[in-house]
């Protein structure tokens, strides 16, 4: 993920999810030595959000719908 996020602030985004690939709980696992190097220079707001959570936000964005507002329920 933090990978992701450094290449994503790099190319001038304002912020972004990062969907998981599989069907499951979403887990957050402690972020281990190799990604260090980009942790520590995130500044880009950015979230790991579930599967289901973003093929729901890719079915809106494919049907041509703008996503304007998202609701996550806690």
């Amino acid at each position: 993920m933090a990978l992701k996020a450094w290449n994503a602030q790099n190319g001038g985004v304002a912020a972004i999810l990062i969907a998981d690939d599989w069907i499951e709980p979403l887990i957050m696992i402690a972020t281990i030595a190799y990604d260090f190097d980009y942790v520590q220079n995130l500044t880009l707001p950015s979230a790991f959000i579930s599967k289901s959570f973003g093929d729901s936000i890719k079915k809106t964005l494919s049907s041509g719908e703008m996503v304007t507002k998202i609701l996550i329920g806690l």
